[in-house]
């Protein structure tokens, strides 16, 4: 190599890491990864009707990382299936809180598993943000941050949804009908039965239908001959629509109204029994696909260029998740540092959020030092004459003390 070959080359190559070496050195500066856990049913009996919602985890929060939402931090998921298992649920949460890359905090997605956690959350000092609900998880308040408002609560707005449209002189007797596991039972409270007998509404039975039904005959026959004029509790689409077709065949369709709580996906229901899901309703907190319109949840589905087919409720709650998992580590980041940011930050941050819009997933979420539940307001999705009709304003859930 001659000298001024040699001389071009090595001004090449000075040129060339000139250009990267900036670059490179900006963006380990700039970039500090943290860990978010996620405890979501990928298999087991609750994961075929909770589709949606690692979709719309994952799609938030490359969102997040893609616009910087957290500036100079790079947001990593850890997951965990939990098998719609609260054995396998703990076994993943102590898998994953243990490990090298200990989460900021947890995102999970089922109430009975998160009864389970919810005292070991507590000791870990872990920042838990739930989807499911229970009176459990939110007194006393510890560590655990509920998304949405209790099913009581949905509830009791249920209840003053009936009496708008009831017409006869006495009250209307009211009938419990759930899944008979933690997420069901979580409807009926002390404080339900205390509010519906304010309304002057009798409780008149609490019927409990198996996870996976194949009939439920006789639920409905202990129902009807209580005299009860609606239902509330919560199912998935599939057991709602076994509880439909029954009820047809007992000759109560029309005469009973049905009521569900959020979890319940309308437009399964509507496929999976058709003509039978009519007047079926259901208590809605998040937003339907036809509600994100304009909203950076609708910009986050397109971005990642989702199909039809993926347009969720349960979407709307993923997204829900990661917005409010990250605007509490922003928030704790602006405080001490993307650095020195811990759980205890992050737990201190949640505390803080109020009227905080979730990308377009759902109301505003707010939190207090003994609030931990998120949402406070309602709307009862109906189905008539083979369409959902999804109101324009949310109600506000009445609030129902310990």
């Amino acid at each position: 190599m001659n000298s001024l070959t040699g001389k071009l080359c090595v001004g090449l190559v000075c040129l060339f890491c000139s250009v990267l070496t900036p670059n490179i050195t900006l963006s380990a500066e700039k970039e500090v990864d943290v860990t978010i856990g996620a405890l979501v049913n990928l298999t087991g009996h609750e994961a075929g009707q909770q589709i949606g919602i690692e979709q719309g985890i994952v799609d938030a929060l490359a969102w997040a990382n893609r616009h910087d939402y957290v500036p100079g931090v790079n947001l990593v998921i850890d997951w965990v299936d939990s098998g719609s298992s609260q054995s396998k649920g703990i076994e993943g949460y102590i898998k994953v809180t243990k490990s090298r890359r200990k989460p900021l905090c947890w995102i999970g997605m089922n109430t009975g598993i998160a009864e389970a956690l919810v005292t070991r959350t507590a000791g870990d000092k872990m920042p838990h943000i739930e989807g499911g609900i229970s009176r459990k998880l939110i007194s006393p308040p510890q560590w655990t941050f509920c998304l949405l408002q209790p099913f009581d609560e949905q509830a009791a707005a249920a209840i003053n949804w009936f009496l708008e449209s009831w017409k006869k002189p006495t009250p209307p007797s009211m009938a419990i009908l759930t899944w008979d596991n933690a997420y069901g039972r979580a409807h009926y409270t002390p404080q339900l039965e205390k509010y519906a007998k304010s309304k002057g509404i009798k409780i008149v039975t609490q019927q409990y239908v198996p996870t996976s039904p194949v009939e439920v005959k006789s639920q409905l026959i202990a129902i009807r001959d209580s005299g009860a004029d609606f239902t509330f509790g919560g199912m998935y689409a599939g057991p709602w629509a076994v509880v439909l077709k029954d009820a047809n065949s007992l000759g109560l369709s029309g005469k009973i109204q049905f009521i569900s709580s959020w979890a319940t996906n309308s437009v399964e229901v509507l496929n999976l029994t058709g003509k039978l899901s009519e007047n079926f309703a259901i208590t809605i907190s998040l937003a339907e696909p036809e509600e994100w319109k304009g909203k950076i949840v609708e910009q986050i589905f397109n971005e990642a260029n989702r199909g039809e087919a993926s347009k969720l409720n349960m979407y709307s709650l993923g997204v829900q998740s990661v917005a409010v998992a990250c605007e509490a580590i922003k928030r704790a980041v602006t405080k001490v540092g993307a650095k020195d940011v811990d759980q205890q930050a992050v737990y201190d941050a949640l505390q803080t959020i109020d009227n905080f819009d979730p990308w377009g997933a759902s109301p505003p979420v707010t939190y207090t030092k003994t609030k931990r539940y998120g949402l406070d307001q309602v709307k009862i999705l109906r189905i008539e004459n083979g369409k959902r009709i999804i109101p324009d304003q949310y109600i506000s859930a009445p609030k129902l003390e310990d």
